[in-house]
């Protein structure tokens, strides 16, 4: 498979993975010069329709999702018994390296990952698709610490719930829920009790439930009693221990109702807050009660004053529950009062401004804050808030907890080197590096047309993202052109000086006796006169050498041997007599040719020039007789 190219674009490399259903191998798209993460069916399923379906499943609903922590779909294709489909290509490590590597993680890691992990199940389960395989095998942490949520290997889209088949789960068992294991229907919660089990690996360096066979893992999911993990971790916080208990209870109307509330008690754990959230970890407790010891002895005849002590220990006992009842009232009136009943404020508009300047507004509020996200954008600059949530104008109570966005300002990018491009490989490696195309000019000169003459910002520059880049494009050589002129019946010398003058050349100058036309004057031309002819273009010209009876003349056949070195050149071969001087052959040649024969005429005398590529090569002297 290494170096095989798949839709005559993607060229594998390496194999960097391998899934139940699938391989993963790095690729390279040679058409926007990236590397791509291609996932291939394995070849024993090609012919398994279930598992086709399933991966075809895959596929369609991962490409319907698109957030900055779940790995993107770029394409799906079919070559051959190939079923493929590219996507986003992470550098980085599982989460399950980095747990066993470093778990326990520090409560502030656990949330930062856990927060990350929640909103790509938000925005999925928004979609209508549940992961079904939450596990930290699946999930990645880039090299700036992104989390991205990957392998949507067995999610299937759904409206309510949909019915798993226990004898073709999917999923891993250690992750998976009860009601995953049991066959049930499943929902948006099935994730979020996978996602628990994840948190609790990361709090405490261990599984929640193991065992040497599948089926044993999957019975503990079902009836064993969970160990709270704090027990396990004394420094994880009791905020994320009840967030995991919460989201790994086996009832799922006791867990999170949405990925969504999931977030917001992380955020509110993060904030070092209490009574943000209720957990309902205490249902379905069992309570120990102490036995109730028994006497044996036969009871004794009671007297007047164990009565009157009777008497005297119940009205104590009725006073004492009295005002037991008045503490709690008023105890619970202080701290309804406290936590319950505060006033209602509007959320302040916070968009635009500094950090410093919305906390301040906040405080003065009576609101709290807590950063949510601190993220580039290229259009805040560094320090001020991108987003809110609530937004403005939103009715809360005192002391609520506004989350915030605050901007990293704008993310610099290398210009590219575009010189000597065409005009579409330099606006798709603008658009690779999230810069803009700005102005696109023209100019002639030697290069071919659409070829990058030069780029502002110039090639090594860091710019803001988007930035325009202003293009400057060859138009080709300016070439002019003109109407061909009559020569015919004109002297050598004077068409010689006309086509000097329009920018053309003299091609070859071939001579013939004329019983109609004077010596030395054009017989006929190459080109014929009102023609439009382009600059630079070779005129060949037959030219009379006066009458056959005239004169006498000899005939002699000239070899000239092909010396230059070069692979093809430009000869030119000129006859200078007592007379006048011609050119009798001027034209490319090769050198595989190796000689060059010519006939000629002449009369006594002359001196024959040989030029290779302008250059005088040799020369010789004849004599026709």
């Amino acid at each position: 498979m290494i170096g095989k190219i798949l839709g005559n674009r993607y060229q594998i490399i390496e194999k960097i993975g391998e899934g139940g259903m699938a391989n993963v191998y790095k690729a390279k798209c040679n058409l926007l010069n990236r590397f791509v993460a291609v996932k291939i069916l394995k070849s024993e399923f090609v012919d398994d329709k279930e598992f086709i379906a399933k991966f075809n499943s895959e596929s369609q609903s991962a490409a319907k999702l698109s957030h900055p922590n779940i790995v993107n779909i770029y394409d799906i294709g079919i070559e051959g018994d190939i079923n493929y489909i590219i996507m986003e290509y992470v550098e980085g490590i599982t989460l399950k390296e980095a747990i066993l590597e470093n778990a326990p993680f520090e409560n502030k890691r656990i949330i930062e990952i856990s927060t990350q992990i929640s909103a790509a199940l938000s925005h999925a389960h928004k979609n209508k698709i549940i992961h079904r395989d939450i596990k930290p095998q699946n999930i990645l942490i880039t090299k700036d610490n992104r989390i991205k949520v990957a392998d949507f290997g067995i999610a299937r889209a759904v409206s309510d719930a949909t019915v798993v088949n226990t004898a073709n789960l999917m999923g891993t068992v250690h992750y998976a829920s009860p009601e995953q294991l049991k066959g049930s229907l499943v929902d948006e919660r099935t994730d979020i009790y996978s996602m628990g089990v994840v948190m609790y690996e990361m709090a405490t360096g261990q599984l929640p439930y193991d065992g040497e066979a599948p089926m044993t893992v999957a019975l503990k999911h079902m009836n064993e009693v969970l160990i709270p993990p704090i027990l396990i971790n004394e420094n994880l916080s009791e905020g994320i221990s009840d967030i995991i208990l919460k989201s790994m209870n086996k009832i799922t109307a006791y867990r999170y109702e949405s990925a969504q509330a999931l977030t917001e008690d992380l955020f509110s754990a993060d904030s070092n807050k209490t009574g943000f959230y209720i957990s309902d970890i205490d249902k379905g407790k069992t309570t120990i009660l102490p036995k109730i010891k028994g006497n044996s002895a036969k009871p004794k005849k009671r007297t007047i004053k164990n009565k009157r002590q009777k008497h005297v220990y119940t009205l104590a006992i009725l006073a004492a529950l009295f005002l037991s009842i008045v503490f709690i009232l008023f105890a619970s009136y202080v701290f309804l009062k406290g936590n319950f009943i505060k006033n209602e404020v509007p959320v302040p508009s916070l968009a635009g401004i500094t950090f410093e300047e919305a906390t301040n507004i906040l405080s003065a509020n009576g609101l709290d804050y807590v950063v949510f996200e601190e993220k580039y954008d290229h259009e805040t600059e560094k320090g001020q808030i991108i987003m809110q949530d609530p937004a403005e104008g939103e009715i809360v109570k005192e002391g609520y907890a506004v989350k915030l966005t605050i901007s990293l300002g704008k993310l610099k990018t290398k210009v590219p080197n575009l010189l000597n491009l065409t005009n579409t490989e330099a606006i798709i490696a603008i658009e690779n590096n999230k810069l803009a195309v700005g102005e696109i000019d023209y100019v002639y000169s030697d290069l071919p047309m659409n070829i990058v003459i030069s780029h502002f910002p110039e090639s090594g520059e860091f710019v803001d993202e988007f930035t325009p880049i202003d293009l400057l494009l060859s138009q080709g050589q300016d070439v002019q052109t003109f109407i061909m002129p009559n020569l015919v019946g004109r002297t050598l010398d004077s068409a010689k000086s006309n086509l000097a003058e329009l920018g053309l050349s003299v091609g070859n100058i071939t001579f013939e006796n004329s019983e109609s036309v004077e010596k030395d004057r054009i017989i006929r031309q190459s080109v014929s006169s009102g023609t439009e002819i382009a600059q630079n273009t070779s005129i060949n010209l037959l030219v009379s050498k006066g009458s056959a009876f005239q004169e006498e003349t000899f005939s002699k056949n000239l070899i000239i041997p092909l010396s230059f070195s070069s692979e093809e050149a430009q000869v030119k071969v000129v006859m200078t007599d007592e007379d006048s001087q011609t050119v009798i052959f001027n034209d490319s040649v090769k050198k595989a040719d190796q000689s060059l024969s010519l006939d000629i005429e002449g009369k006594g005398k002359v001196l024959v020039e040989v030029f290779f590529d302008g250059t005088l090569a040799f020369s010789k002297e004849e004599i026709f007789e």
